[in-house]
């Protein structure tokens, strides 16, 4: 069995002839007063001795069921310094988690009653009159106390929190991160800090968080919310100045008549002016004016449990019901706290989630309006999107249109950004020249209906440049008021027509500032034969894309340049014939060429 109850009474004023008398009557007393019938109930002495038997032994028992459980109560008579005292202990086969279940039940067990009858009736003579028939009672050991006080301590812990909390919240985001340096008083701060060596000794782990709440003690908390805030103003005052002279004579400040002190404190005081009242400005808009009241008996009901006093049911409930009222009092506080003082994080939330709603309602009517007046009416990203469209257009015209020409390269382009202002797309660059045409767009939205949207096309070569503008027009509609619809005004309508004049232009502007030199070499070469001047390139192949346009004019490219793919080759003269070829031989220290060496050696 489990010991479930134990208590002793000390000091007897009554005369007890037969211990088990008096345990027989006292039980009998028990249960009439209950009015329960056990069953199988036996009341006898304990044997303590194999030896030796006593009549009166000081060791009784009763063992009785009650509701098909068993109990067995123990009665021990002894006598220290010659004064008597009885140890009543009350055992079960019941543990710790059966009495929970028990004590979660709103009926009062067995068990609850029985002790506390079983108590008055062996200490009280007459309990009306307060007549006592031993004079302590001493509770040594009580197992449904212990759950009572175990199932409260979560919700003490917790509350306790949540006003750390509520203190802490709202402190911070008032004062800052230093507020308990800059507006709690001294006292506070010296007996916090008075405690914070032992905190931070325990616990090691959390020896780097800030421990200002952490350390405090709770009846102390109620002080940082009716904090009144002041500002001392020094002003001159002769009367002071004459204190101050004193004081500075004095060897030491007990030399100091009191009446001067006095005098000093008095009027620094009157120079210290409240500025603020933190319950008043914050607190009050947050806790109710009975706040206090309550915390005061919840801080008392902490410390009966905090101090493992003795509790039963009733106790219980009233103790839940104190924790429940600051615990909700301070849950609304919190949630006031964080809806009310919003960070600059949680605004900026609020402003999108309102530009969210904003754009969800004008996107409900203009389906409306599309749908009944059939003309489409674009937001801001599918007009960006026609203008994305057209921009991946002219790239792959461009690219394809160019692909042919061997001497330019069309760079990749990465897609266009969401950007208003100017943004460069792609550049197309001359292999043999290296100059190179810059491609930017600037883009204009505007979702008005019947509003009119430009992608700016520019194309940029050195100080020179062009500018094409793409328009498209947002579809308009109105109400008609007789027909309760949405009627067409304008259909939406995107420039194709601009679009292909920017894309020829841009073709144009590409062959006539990157020209094609291949093609300016093959249309002279009726010249050069005609006149007898000097080929510009090399009758040897590119060693790239063999062609027979390697540059040996510098006025059309740099010596070895490819016309034709921009290919830098290696290019020799022979100093025997005059030609030029990819590659020579080396005789006695004169180069030749393949032909001519061949011609040596034959020789």
């Amino acid at each position: 069995m489990n010991e479930v109850v134990k208590f002793a009474v000390v000091e007897n004023k009554i005369d007890i002839n037969d211990y088990l008398e008096y345990v027989e009557e006292k039980i009998k007393m028990t249960f009439l007063e209950m009015k329960v019938e056990p069953k199988q109930c036996y009341i006898d002495r304990l044997d303590i001795s194999e030896k030796v038997s006593i009549d009166n032994g000081n060791e009784c028992y009763a063992d009785f069921y009650i509701e098909n459980q068993e109990y067995f109560v123990g009665f021990s008579f002894e006598t220290f310094n010659k004064v008597k005292q009885l140890e009543i202990s009350i055992n079960n086969f019941i543990n710790i988690t059966d009495l929970e279940k028990s004590l979660n039940s709103s009926q009062i067990t067995f068990l609850e009653k029985f002790k506390i009858v079983l108590k008055n009736n062996i200490l009280y003579t007459d309990r009306d009159k307060e007549l006592k028939s031993w004079g302590k009672c001493i509770w040594l050991i009580d197992k449904q106390s212990q759950v009572f006080a175990t199932m409260l301590y979560p919700m003490i812990y917790e509350t306790e929190n949540l006003y750390r909390e509520l203190i802490n919240q709202v402190m911070v985001k008032v004062f800052g991160a230093d507020w308990w340096d800059t507006i709690v008083l001294k006292d506070l701060k010296d007996d916090q800090r008075s405690k914070v060596g032992t905190y931070k000794s325990i616990i090691q782990s959390l020896n780097d968080v800030d421990e200002t709440l952490m350390s405090i003690d709770v009846s102390d908390l109620s002080k940082l919310t009716k904090l009144k805030l002041s500002e001392w103003k020094p002003e001159y005052n002769h009367e002071l100045k004459e204190l101050i002279q004193v004081f500075r004579k004095q060897q030491s400040y007990k030399n100091i008549k009191g009446i001067y002190l006095d005098k000093a404190i008095k009027i620094l005081t009157s120079q210290l002016n409240d500025t603020s009242d933190l319950w008043e400005k914050y607190f009050s808009k947050i806790l109710s004016i009975s706040f206090f009241k309550k915390f005061y008996e919840f801080s008392t009901n902490r410390n009966h449990i905090a101090h493992n006093k003795v509790i039963d049911r009733q106790a219980y409930n009233i103790i839940k019901n104190s924790i429940d009222n600051v615990r909700n009092e301070l849950l609304g506080a919190l949630e006031h706290v964080n809806s009310d003082m919003r960070s600059l994080e949680k605004l900026e939330i609020d402003r999108l989630e309102k530009e969210y709603d904003t754009q969800e309602e004008e996107e409900f009517m203009r389906e409306i309006m599309e749908s009944e007046s059939g003309v489409e009416i674009k937001s801001e990203d599918e007009i960006y999107i026609i203008f994305q469209e057209a921009i991946n257009t002219l790239y792959q015209d461009v690219e394809e249109r160019l692909r042919f020409r061997l001497d330019i390269e069309v760079e990749n382009f990465e897609g266009l950004s969401y950007i208003v202002d100017n943004q460069i797309l792609f550049n197309i660059k001359h292999l043999v020249t290296e100059k190179e045409i810059r491609i930017s767009c600037e883009i204009t939205i505007d979702t008005s209906q019947g509003g009119q949207s430009i992608l700016k096309i520019i194309y940029v070569y050195g100080n020179r440049n062009e500018t094409f503008n793409v328009p498209y027009i947002n579809g308009e509609v109105s109400y008609n008021e007789e027909q309760c619809t949405y009627m067409p005004e304008t259909e939406d309508e995107f420039g194709e027509i601009q679009l292909q004049e920017a894309i020829d232009e841009l073709i144009d502007f590409v062959n006539i500032n990157l020209e094609n030199l291949k093609e300016k070499v093959d249309n002279q070469k009726y010249t050069v034969i005609k006149e007898g001047t000097s080929s510009p390139v090399a009758d040897i192949g590119c060693c790239n894309c063999g062609e027979n346009y390697i540059c040996i004019d510098g006025n059309y490219a740099e010596f070895g340049c490819c016309l034709n793919c921009g290919e830098k080759n290696e290019v020799y003269e022979c100093e025997k014939c005059g030609k030029y070829c990819n590659e020579t031989h080396d005789v006695a220290g004169v180069q030749l060429c393949e032909n001519c060496y061949q011609k040596f050696k034959e020789e």
